[in-house]
């Protein structure tokens, strides 16, 4: 694959609204959104970033355990800030849109391409609950507010700052991180793989058959997803993204999406600090040997 052309959908700033597809398209990207985002596993997972963590930990953990079950009242707030939401508004790449728009209705493209536009839902959903409930806390001396820690576990493989909010939804709802076959060109949607299996952390990335793929956006009753892994097509995250399999280029490198998350939460001014330091200090050394090779 030549990395020089590819396309950054994750990162893409080419935006349009959902609403700019033609009406049927758009019915149907909201309604499956919208049902995925309802399923009793989004309300499980969505509503626990509203109620926020139960447990004080001032250590890093590499687990992606399943979180404790949110308080009644944060399903139902959930719920209501879901009602509230304009789908239609939601700001999505527009070459994703411009593929599922132009995709035939036969075959599993056009699929492959509405998951990519439900992955940044979820995000974005995500990100904006986040956002709402646990504002920015301000640190005397740091010259910068942070984010708190998502919640006590965190998934240290994706990137820092609040991007993390809605890879840690993802890999919860969907059992993984979805990631896509770009091809030889580096903007292709040939397959779905994910990286990751419920509540486990590993470096293997896993082909979804296209019947799973289109069950999950039809039924999201049947998430997460629970499949005889080691016996799907399977390959290491490094050996994927060699592969052209990923998100997008370079946000799952072989050191991993940057080892930290988010910011810290109930943690002393100093050793958040501290934290600082060593997330700075992590970067700039990763930095150089990237530039070293």
């Amino acid at each position: 694959m030549d990395e020089s052309h590819y396309y950054p959908y994750y990162t893409s700033k080419n935006l349009l609204p959902l609403g700019s597809l033609p009406s049927d398209d758009c019915d149907g990207a909201v309604k499956t959104i919208r049902m995925l985002l309802e399923s009793p596993r989004a309300q499980y997972i969505l509503s626990r970033i509203i109620a926020g963590p139960e447990l004080d930990l001032a250590e890093w953990q590499n687990e992606l355990k399943e979180p404790p079950r949110a308080p009644e009242e944060s399903v139902s707030q959930y719920l209501e800030d879901l009602r509230n939401s304009v789908v239609e508004t939601f700001p999505i790449d527009s070459k994703t849109l411009q593929e599922y728009q132009s995709a035939g209705r036969e075959g599993p493209y056009r699929t492959y391409r509405l998951l990519e536009i439900v992955c940044t839902a979820i995000h974005l959903v995500s990100k904006r609950l986040y956002q709402k409930y646990h504002p920015r806390t301000p640190y005397e001396g740091f010259g910068f507010p942070l984010w708190p820690k998502i919640l006590h576990p965190k998934y240290f493989k994706y990137p820092t700052g609040l991007d993390a909010v809605g890879f840690w939804a993802e890999a919860l709802i969907f059992g993984g991180v979805v990631l896509f076959d770009r091809g030889a060109s580096g903007e292709e949607c040939n397959s779905v793989w994910l990286h990751g299996k419920p509540n486990i952390d590993t470096n293997e990335v896993y082909e979804l058959p296209d019947t799973i793929v289109l069950t999950m956006l039809e039924r999201g009753s049947s998430l997460p997803l629970e499949l005889d892994w080691e016996a799907l097509p399977h390959q290491s995250l490094a050996e994927a993204q060699q592969n052209g399999i990923f998100r997008e280029l370079n946000l799952a490198g072989a050191r991993g999406y940057h080892n930290f998350i988010g910011g810290c939460y109930r943690v002393p001014p100093e050793r958040a600090a501290m934290l600082i330091r060593q997330m700075e200090e992590f970067s700039a050394k990763m930095a150089e040997e990237d530039q070293d090779q």
